[in-house]
């Protein structure tokens, strides 16, 4: 299928329309597991009896798209709910009396990408901490969404993983073999090297609900990007890089003719957060020739145009990564 989309040339912010922002209700589930390096003289809580070898997974739900955190950080909120540790035969759910939040740092500056968990679980005496350092192959950003995927042991240069209470040394550290992050409602191929943004790190897209063209259930996420900043999707069913164009500070990844979504409430301002959302009608995606329906078996490329600024305050703009979406 060819589709007429309008020129990268005719491209413009635009910042008239004020649009509400939403957020994608979508989770990357994550499972560590290894088996326990050391046990202390004296261990407490429900793992008091664990020995050195008991297997040990802990699993949890990180909340998408997450916020921006500090320098070259993405910080998750966790359900507490969805919270399992299991060390040999014990297992210790949920947190009670706090909100576990899975940050996520990637550093290109110092080749490394981790993760830390401050507190898991604190009601029965247990605290979690866990420290995974990863290299920069294995990870392409701090967007959960974008990492799925099985880290075996090689990746790790690191980990160190305390259970037991916070305030002693009374904790088991654990070995761990692999780390698996599996991603609902994420779907799509992310693709292209973006440039950073004012936050320090790079802005990303990704779409959840369904590819199933008769379901007409797709919502694209921008996320990691400066707050309040007004943009707006584009589409091609091209792929292209084209670096800094028109001056922006960010790289175009699509060629050919591009269509925009700034029809009304499609121009979007970024939350505190910086995160804004749009679902897409797929029976009427704009073309500089009108609107398109779209057809099982199409592939289209998406990306965000958002303001932006440069570290000495002059306004630009700057782009997300791109999607690829393969249309059923």
């Amino acid at each position: 299928m060819t589709v007429p989309f309008r020129s990268a040339g005719s491209l413009a912010l635009m910042g008239a329309i004020l649009s509400t922002s939403s957020s994608a209700q979508s989770t990357s589930h994550l499972t560590y597991s290894g088996s326990v390096r050391t046990v202390p003289s004296s261990p407490l809580g429900p793992f008091g009896n664990a020995a050195v070898g008991d297997a040990v997974t802990i699993e949890f739900d990180a909340q998408l798209p997450g916020t921006a955190g500090a320098a070259n950080t993405r910080d998750y909120t966790v359900d507490p709910t969805s919270i399992v540790v299991s060390v040999g035969a014990a297992t210790d759910t949920g947190a009670r009396g706090t909100t576990p939040v899975f940050s996520l740092k990637f550093d290109p500056a110092s080749e490394t990408a981790f993760g830390l968990i401050p507190v898991l679980s604190s009601g029965l005496n247990v605290t979690v901490l866990a420290f995974d350092f990863l290299p920069i192959g294995s990870f392409t950003s701090n967007d959960l969404s974008q990492q799925n995927g099985t880290y075996p042991t090689s990746d790790f240069d690191l980990i160190s993983i305390a259970v037991g209470p916070s305030s002693s040394s009374n904790g088991i550290e654990v070995d761990f073999e692999s780390l698996v992050i599996e991603s609902d409602g994420g779907l799509g191929t992310a693709y292209c090297d973006t440039a950073l943004n004012s936050t320090g790190a790079a802005g990303q897209l990704a779409a959840s609900g369904t590819p199933v063209v008769s379901s007409n259930n797709l919502t694209l996420t921008a996320s990691v990007l400066p707050p309040l900043a007004f943009g707006f999707f584009i589409v091609s069913d091209a792929q292209g890089f084209v670096q800094n164009p028109g001056g922006s500070a960010g790289n175009l990844c699509l060629s050919g003719s591009i269509g925009r979504f700034v029809g009304p409430g499609e121009i979007q301002q970024s939350s505190l957060g910086g995160a804004f959302s749009l679902p897409l009608n797929l029976a009427s995606l704009p073309s500089p020739n009108g609107f398109f329906a779209v057809a099982a078996g199409d592939t289209l490329n998406f990306q965000t145009w958002f303001r932006d600024s440069t570290p000495a305050g002059t306004p630009t703009s700057n782009f997300t990564s791109g999607l690829s979406v393969l249309f059923q």
